[in-house]
This record gives structure tokens, sequence and C-alpha cells, in this order.
């Protein structure tokens, strides 16, 4: 299962691909490559034991890939990687909605009407029934991701099982990482409850030469982690954005 398309934007062919192992592995993946460098990535999960429409999630997932180039959503992250595009002067991204949807339709049709079915089970703790859900969340990941200068990735997480719920980013193994830091959260909001202190935990930043994680709880059911680069990061913008970001996954 999956799509493949070749996109020249800005003087560059880009190659996007996205694909997906089946509904028993639990999430798809799109990459935006050019002459074998991947530009962009993002992964979207779902919850295997619910009625996910797999193909419907693939289709848009490609497509929300494919709409961020094309409107010029990932050309900090082109030139960060390749510089700055020869003999082009500042982006024009499509004059109007209506283009960009036009240019998407010719690229990727519109799937074929579906029949609507009763859910099988009730959603779990934090997700949605619908397939949009976990494109929701990629989505406001790569939003944030865009908006948080050096942002090196971004990535959600659920606290139980640990389990990844979307991403953004490619400067680094992001749910490696918030893996790894949702087991030191776990542990201070420990010392919180043993102190007897009343406050939660808003946030907790972890800084290394280069870089520095933020990590914050969304809900009770979710922990929201961004890793930023601290020569071009600014962490109290940062921890504003991401903030502003749990604010609307909690919802």
């Amino acid at each position: 299962m999956g799509y493949n398309h070749e996109i020249r934007h800005r003087g560059r062919l880009f190659h996007v691909q996205t694909e997906g192992s089946g509904r028993h592995s639990g999430h798809v993946s799109t990459h935006v490559f050019h002459a074998g460098t991947i530009i962009a990535s993002r992964r979207v999960a779902f919850d295997t034991g619910l009625d996910y429409d797999v193909a419907r999630l693939l289709k848009d997932t490609h497509k929300s890939m494919l709409r961020g180039l094309l409107s010029g959503s990932l050309d900090e992250a082109i030139e960060r990687r390749l510089g700055p595009s020869e003999g082009s002067g500042p982006h024009e991204p499509p004059s109007s909605t209506e283009e960009l949807r036009t240019r998407l339709l010719e690229l990727v049709p519109p799937p074929a009407p579906e029949v609507a079915e009763p859910a099988t089970e009730p959603p779990t703790p934090g997700e949605g029934t619908g397939s949009s859900r976990p494109l929701e969340r990629t989505d406001r990941l790569a939003r944030l991701a865009h908006e948080v200068a050096g942002t090196l990735g971004v990535a959600l997480i659920e606290r139980e099982s640990g389990r990844g719920l979307a991403s953004a980013g490619q400067g680094c193994d992001i749910e490696v990482a918030a893996k790894g830091h949702l087991a030191m959260i776990e542990a201070e909001a420990r010392v919180v409850r043993q102190l007897g202190l009343p406050d939660r935990i808003e946030d907790v930043i972890v800084t290394l030469e280069t870089q520095q994680s933020i990590l914050r709880l969304v809900g009770d059911e979710m922990l929201l982690c961004l890793v930023l680069d601290r020569r071009q990061g600014n962490l109290a913008l940062a921890r504003h954005k991401l903030a502003a970001a749990a604010a609307e996954l909690h919802r």
C-alpha cells in the first residue's frame, strides 16, 4: 500500500513517498526526498484494535505532505538541508486555496464513496474513532515544528503504553528520545506526589551541550516532547508554542 509522486518545486525535483505495511503495523509513513536526501518525514499512528480506514488514512497522509510542499511550509527545511534554490526569489505559494486543491486533486484523485459502519469498540483514552484523528495530530506537530525555529523533532507519546501516536521532524530519532524522557517525567510526577505538593507538572526541560528537550504533559494520558537545537532555537518561544499545542491536542 502506498503512493509515489515526483513534484517540481522552486526549481528542484522532489519525490514524495507514502507507505503503509497493513493494518497490523499501526502506522503509515511519508517522506519527501531530493536526490536521495530526506527533507521531511511524518509518521501517523493508529490503533490497530479500532476500525480505521487505513487506505483513506494513507491517502490523506500523502495529500497532507504534498500540500505542505506545494504551499511552501517545507521551504525552511529544504533550504536548511540543500541551501537556497538557484535563481529563485521569495516563494510565491498557490494564489488561492482553490488552486492548491486543484493541484492536489490532479495528483491524488478523491477516494470512492465510503459506506458508514458503526464503531466496533469504544475509543481508548485520548483517541478518536475516525481515521482523521491521527492525521490531525501529525499535522499539528508538523505545524509546531515549523513555528519553532531550530526544532529537530517533536513527538506525542501515550503515557501508559509508551506508544508513539504522532511525530514530525528529521533532526533526531524523536520517538526514541520521547520514550526515554517518559520515564523521567513519571519519576518527577512521583516526587511531586511524595512531597505532598498540590501542584501539577507543567513541563520538564533537559539541557545538553547542543540540544534541549522540552517535555509537557497533555492531560493525564499523553506526553508531548520537543527537541530543540540550542544554537538556533529560542527556549522561551518553544515553551510557549508547546503549551499552545498541548492545549489543542487535549481537546
